[in-house]
């Protein structure tokens, strides 16, 4: 599924779903990026970790997702809605596309792959 979305849209860099304990599920790169999936998986895991628990201290209140702006483009990390919440999905994108679309991207993504970790599960 991730070489699919990377393939049919140029803007995006890399998709790479991490376990939560920051190993690599799943890791598919654009055409002119070679981000490494287990960096990546560790970074994604600690870093939504975080954002979670700031989310939680600071709201009272569970993160949906985080994204970040960049000069160079988005990154956006969901947890993928599986039954074990188990997974992160990262989605990075190049500054062609909106930092709105790589949301949207990321988070029909996330659920696509909850329906296919589930039923392999």
């Amino acid at each position: 599924m991730l070489e699919s979305l990377v393939g049919k849209a140029p803007a995006i860099r890399f998709a790479s779903v991490a376990l939560v304990d920051g190993r690599s599920f799943a890791h598919a790169n654009g055409a002119s990026h070679d981000a490494d999936p287990q960096r990546s998986a560790a970074l994604m895991s600690s870093l939504l970790g975080l954002v979670e628990s700031f989310s939680r201290e600071a709201l009272g209140s569970k993160a949906l997702y985080n994204s970040t702006a960049t000069e160079q483009g988005s990154i956006v990390m969901v947890r993928v809605p599986t039954r074990t919440k188990m997974h992160t999905l990262c989605v990075c994108a190049d500054a062609s596309d909106n930092l709105a679309m790589t949301i949207r991207t990321a988070l029909d993504t996330a659920a696509q792959l909850a329906l296919l970790i589930d039923a392999k599960h």
